[in-house]
């Protein structure tokens, strides 16, 4: 028995919501974003830029966004903790906030 959901909501500039989808409180928000994100992207074409917090912000989910030509609008996302393994994670995480950034200047619309 499932006692928690979430709905995850793709909403306009406006703030309608275009799609929901409720998942079990006990996954990750980023699994829940690939059948929202196609299902939006399916009916709504035209979408150029893609919002979304840091639970979303994963490599998978940004290579998806760039690949469809969409660019992707995230906060930036520090790993939290301390040591050298913490050092790549961070390095890591910036050159992913690098590469997203360059690839939505590369792109024309």
């Amino acid at each position: 028995m499932q006692f928690a959901y979430e709905a995850h909501t793709a909403r306009d500039e406006r703030g309608y919501i275009l799609e929901c989808v409720v998942a079990p409180g006990n996954i990750h928000d980023s699994i829940a974003f690939d059948p929202l994100y196609d299902t939006v992207t399916e009916r709504f074409p035209k979408i150029k830029k893609v919002v979304a917090d840091t639970a979303y912000k994963t490599p998978w989910i940004c290579k998806n966004i760039i690949d469809d030509e969409r660019i992707p609008v995230m906060p930036y996302k520090r790993k939290m903790g301390g040591g050298k393994k913490n050092f790549i994670n961070l390095m890591n995480m910036y050159i992913m906030n690098i590469m997203i950034a360059l690839s939505a200047r590369l792109m024309k619309f």
